[in-house]
């Protein structure tokens, strides 16, 4: 029974745990997503973000920071970029700004433009994702 929830809790950790490869679904996503984002952003319609995130390493910590930014109401649509370290939101201005974006995402454990990441929330975070001031990422 011990070896049986080990080798569940190994699976899980390997299938949800930090990875920087994406499924070929999430890449199709992506796609679709990309073409949804850019086209409203074209509209005109909300105000765009480009927040920094340096602190993310994996596609767990962008979903991670995706939880967080869309959980903002106001938020229309959003894309993490893992590889320039930068989430891209779209919002309805009358609704949401800028620094309550950045809030959520430091409430998610991360660092946000000048937004310092929530202490309890970093704790809780897998320890791969835990990047701080004196330490390499993976």
């Amino acid at each position: 029974m011990k070896k049986s929830i080990i080798l569940l809790l190994a699976a899980s950790f390997a299938a949800f745990g930090c990875s920087t490869e994406k499924s070929e679904t999430a890449a199709k996503e992506e796609t679709v997503a990309k073409v949804s984002f850019d086209e409203l952003a074209a509209s005109g319609k909300f105000a765009k973000a480009e927040i920094s995130v340096p602190t993310i390493q994996c596609q767990s910590c962008v979903m991670k920071v995706e939880s967080g930014i869309k959980e903002v109401e106001g938020v229309q649509d959003y894309k993490v970029d893992l590889g320039t370290k930068t989430a891209f939101v779209l919002y309805d201005e009358s609704m949401t700004d800028v620094p309550s974006i950045e809030k959520s995402i430091a409430m998610e454990g991360y660092d946000a433009n000048e937004t310092k990441r929530d202490a309890e929330a970093f704790n809780n975070l897998e320890k791969c994702c835990k990047v701080t001031d004196d330490s390499e990422s993976h």
